[in-house]
């Protein structure tokens, strides 16, 4: 029996999948489609998702077979009014200041490769057609008469996932009025090169992506009628219309229509089953936010179920899961939802505002490189941070008392929606301490260390990492006293964890330090002459669970300390290692 059972191999499911076999859980992955997807449908990889692709040591790969979007030209009733660049940004926080365009069905195969590196083939076609949980297992039926017993489900099979229906969850929301036509061809008479070209002309328009450079281009355009045909003739004439130039589309290798819709669930966890990707939310093609919504889904929660089921967290852990990345999908949903609706004019006064601001503003906006580096920061979901909750703290707590007992069950469940994550992009609110410094539950930012090494190379790999980070130079004998506490650290942990010593050394070098040889570790991890020591816990997922601005672990083992109390339930195979 797998202990978990991931429905749907599209992106999500497929990252859950290979984050579970990574973390040594056994999983089996199901999918009604005899094949996997040759379409392109989702292209745009944000940096936030080719971050966690580099801890998996996949980001390669994926840059080898994708483009590299340099910017975005936007075009009103066939005036270009603004071209944005992203070839400047000033991003040192992340190795890929970029949108990288790839069409998902070469991410799927890519991660089909890495699944399959590691024992696990999806199973297909197979077609979930009945669940139902208890209070220690799930039971599934199959479109081959076959069943099975589970200890959790994930639910990563789309807008109608029978999972999420089978756990009673609500998914409201509504289509958008218009329908769109898409097709992927060869674009001829516009000079894109790796630029996003945006049509706009009244209640019209059209969008064009390069998905190949100049061989191949994703075209999204409002079709003329509900009726209309998908065809490639149909498609041209609106993108003509809508650009005023004398587009030609051809060589198309898929043309369709389809009906755009908003929908989000109230909870991404019931019981034993969890939702994730377009099984939990679905939005407008705005800003590319859908897959990589999905894919931070899986990895958000791939760690939790392998620490419960390893033995190694109570399963109260679960629960943050649902706390985290709800108001995540709510955020996206709600964001694009806005932007879709100023971009398609439904409120005429909108849209003439729209028409009559753009001329004038656009351009010189457009060229600041603070407003780009914002956009992109919105953009690239590397803002998404989770609020404190038992699992994420600062200090351990230690301001606040003695540690809560973890919360389980109803208990928990009760508590949470009272609990929202700061999950707005770009908020600079700190949590505690020192504003902009990144505090327990922001993404793990990088940093140069040395010449040729950085925080990313330091933490690859799907697992929890802590880094003792210090401005001071260390005496020797200071660096064997922490190694000693580190080592009893690693000992204790209820999970498996590295741990980083980072500082200058007094004296020469240490085999045991990683020498930092630059400043830009100290700013962007906030190291200052009055607050020169810093110890930061990093989940596999890349987001910080603790962070204390000293060197005392005191406060590490207490919140470590968490994990251990009330034990999760081990599987069969983990209670045999």
């Amino acid at each position: 029996m797998a202990d978990v059972l991931v429905v749907g191999a599209g992106p999500t499911g497929l990252m859950a999948a290979t984050l579970l076999a990574r973390s040594g859980i056994s999983a089996a992955i199901i999918d009604k489609n005899a094949e996997p997807a040759t379409e392109s449908r989702a292209f745009a990889t944000h940096a936030r998702s080719l971050e966690i692709f580099a801890k998996l040591g996949l980001e390669q790969r994926f840059l080898e077979k994708g483009t590299v979007m340099e910017g975005a030209e936007v075009f009103l009733d066939g005036q270009p009014v603004a071209r944005i660049s992203f070839q400047d940004l000033p991003r040192s926080d992340t190795p890929f200041p970029f949108v990288l365009l790839i069409p998902q069905a070469q991410i799927e195969l890519l991660l089909l490769d890495d699944l399959r590196s590691h024992g696990v083939e999806v199973n297909r076609p197979c077609e979930l057609t009945h669940l139902e949980q208890d209070e220690h297992h799930a039971t599934a039926r199959f479109s081959n008469g076959e069943s099975a017993t589970f200890r959790y489900v994930i639910g990563a099979d789309g807008a109608h996932s029978l999972v999420r229906k089978a756990a009673g969850l609500t998914f409201e929301g509504a289509p958008y009025a218009d329908t769109f036509l898409l097709a992927d061809c060869k674009v001829g008479g516009a000079d894109t090169e790796n630029r996003a070209r945006f049509y706009l002309h009244g209640k019209q328009f059209a969008l064009q992506f390069p998905l190949a450079g100049t061989e191949g281009s994703r075209i999204y355009a409002v079709a003329e009628g509900a009726d209309a045909e998908p065809t490639l003739d149909n498609v041209q004439q609106i993108v003509r219309k809508c650009s005023g130039l004398d587009l030609t589309l051809s060589n198309a290798t898929w043309v369709s229509r389809y009906r755009v819709h908003h929908r989000s669930v109230d909870r991404y966890r019931a019981g034993r089953f969890f939702v994730a990707g377009d099984a939990a939310h679905i939005h407008s093609p705005a800003g590319g936010q859908g897959m990589n919504t999905g894919l931070q889904d899986a990895a958000n929660l791939a760690w939790k179920l392998a620490l419960v089921l390893n033995g190694q967290a109570p399963p109260a852990l679960l629960d943050t899961y649902h706390q985290e990345r709800w108001p995540v999908g709510q955020r996206v949903v709600q964001v694009t939802d806005r932007l879709f609706r100023v971009v398609l004019g439904e409120n005429p006064l909108v849209a003439k505002l729209r028409d009559r601001l753009m001329p004038m503003l656009a351009r010189p906006l457009s060229s600041l490189q603070a407003v780009r580096s914002t956009g992109f920061h919105y953009l690239s979901q590397l803002g998404i941070r989770y609020r404190p909750n038992f699992f994420v703290d600062d200090d351990g707590g230690a301001s606040s008392g003695p540690s809560p007992v973890p919360l389980s069950g109803s208990a928990a469940s009760n508590l949470l929606p009272q609990m929202h994550s700061e999950s707005l992009p770009g908020s600079n609110r700190a949590t505690i301490g020192r504003p902009n410094a990144p505090r327990a539950g922001h993404r793990a930012p990088n940093a140069l260390i040395q010449r040729n090494l950085d925080v990313f190379a330091l933490i690859s790999g799907y697992q929890f990492d802590l880094l003792v980070l210090s401005r001071s130079a260390l005496k020797p004998a200071q660096i064997e006293h922490l190694q000693a506490q580190l080592d009893a650290t690693r000992r204790t942990a209820p999970f498996p964890l590295r741990t980083h010593l980072v500082a200058p050394c007094l004296n020469g070098r240490h085999p045991g330090v990683t020498q930092i040889e630059t400043t830009d570790l100290y700013r962007t991890y906030q190291l200052t002459e009055n607050r020169p020591h810093a110890l930061v816990l990093i989940r596999p997922d890349g987001h910080i669970a603790f962070r204390s601005d000293s060197h005392n672990l005191d406060a590490l083992h207490r919140f470590v300390a968490r994990f251990q109390a009330h034990r999760g339930e081990a599987s069969p195979s983990a209670k045999s290692k």
